[in-house]
């Protein structure tokens, strides 16, 4: 563990990662499955910006693993998106936090469209899907549309853990 840094917090990390992978593999109807906001990458961009030194590309890395395991997907491709995802915030993290938050749902919804775009490529060469269009790119919408949402939360969450 690092200086500072108390049992409770990195805890209350796992279950926030943990809940949003969670999220992201509870059956929806076939009629709602592609407005299914991205929540893993959602919670990497929030965390990363948030707190680039505590969480980082390699927890993305493993995060990306654990969802591979649980979808059931080669492993490596959720892990190597949201590695990019990771990287992406932590480059731009001081930007991405002075802005409104009607741009960071912008910012969100474009990185999410591109992880997307990046994650069914590769399952589209490894077999694990067919092209059917991009209907599968409504859930970047719908994780751009809730980001502010999210933002409220995990700072009223910050707002009761120890710094």
């Amino acid at each position: 563990m690092r200086p500072g840094l108390t049992a409770a917090s990195y805890f209350s990390g796992f279950c926030i990662f943990v809940v949003a992978s969670i999220f992201s593999i509870i059956p929806l109807p076939l009629w709602v499955v592609n407005f299914r906001p991205e929540f893993v990458p959602m919670v990497i961009i929030y965390w990363v910006s948030a707190l680039p030194l505590r969480v980082s590309v390699g927890t993305a890395w493993f995060l990306g693993l654990f969802l591979d395991v649980l979808e059931g997907s080669v492993l490596g491709i959720n892990g190597l998106g949201l590695v990019l995802v990771a990287y992406f915030a932590s480059s731009q993290h001081r930007r991405f936090r002075m802005l409104k938050s009607s741009q960071q749902a912008t910012i969100v919804a474009i990185v999410i469209a591109l992880y997307l775009v990046f994650s069914h490529w590769l399952r589209v060469i490894n077999g694990e899907s067919i092209y059917d269009g991009f209907s599968y790119l409504f859930g970047s919408l719908t994780s751009g549309l809730l980001w502010p949402l999210l933002v409220y939360f995990f700072s009223f969450i910050r707002s009761f853990s120890p710094r």
